[in-house]
């Protein structure tokens, strides 16, 4: 199943008339290559947006859109703990737990109260 990075990904290419190993061989990967990062079989590499936005000259708009979606699609996340506290590490560890049985609109509800905080 595509990702939403990969959904964008596919359509940039078809917008301009490509096929994948057009696409492919302007950003310097196999086709296979290609076809699993827009599938989420791979991770998407630290530099694979900023290889899109040079080979297709995007605007700084979709390189943030397509920063986004990379974040969005991983299929794992890090978070870094050493320099939380001890009541971070635990909102942290507790919201990874329980985000599977959030509804949406709690989701939602949540996401708002965070984006206020930056």
């Amino acid at each position: 199943m595509l990702t939403e990075f990969g959904k964008e990904l596919r359509k940039l290419r078809l917008d301009r008339d490509e096929y994948l190993k057009d696409m492919a061989d302007k950003l310097d990967v196999s086709v296979a290559y290609l076809s699993a990062v827009e599938t989420g079989k791979r991770k998407i590499p630290d530099d694979f947006v900023s290889k899109i936005v040079k080979a297709y000259k995007l605007t700084d708009k979709d390189a943030n859109m397509l920063n986004e979606l990379k974040e969005i699609s991983a299929s794992e996340v890090r978070v870094p703990l050493t320099d939380k506290t001890q009541k971070q590490k635990e909102a942290i560890l507790s919201f990874a737990k329980a985000i599977g049985g959030i509804e949406n609109k709690k989701l939602d509800e949540i996401l708002r109260i965070m984006n206020e905080k930056g």
